[in-house]
């Protein structure tokens, strides 16, 4: 049988700045001269390999639209995990036009393994 929840590797993700950035791809497609000066302000601004963490505002939106951080030691390719939960409810869904009802299993949480005890 399928385990369907808990902890699942989703992805890994490669760090060559020391740092990693979490936000709306969306939000992207507001920035038409993108360009590394806008790289160093936002994510390089005392960031890189220094342990903190810092909002990044990417349009002119009064809100923050991602989370910048340090990268556990630095450049790497880091495991990606989520878990998943079922919360219980059915969902409708179509398959081959037919509406059949399959589990309300969503991403629950996610997290970037940066530095490993074990």
């Amino acid at each position: 049988m399928i385990k369907l929840t808990g902890w699942k590797t989703i992805g890994y993700v490669g760090v060559d700045s020391g740092s990693l950035m979490i936000g709306d791809p969306c939000y992207l497609d507001d920035v038409d001269d993108w360009n590394p000066e806008m790289y160093e302000k936002w994510i390089c601004g005392g960031l890189c390999n220094s342990g903190d963490t810092q909002a990044v505002q990417i349009n002119d939106m009064c809100m923050e639209q991602a989370v910048a951080f340090s990268s556990g030691f630095g450049d790497g390719v880091y495991e990606v995990k989520a878990l998943y939960k079922d919360y219980g409810r059915a969902v409708p869904t179509k398959k081959k036009g037919v509406t059949v009802w399959e589990k309300d299993i969503r991403i629950k949480e996610v997290k970037i393994i940066l530095i490993r005890d074990d």
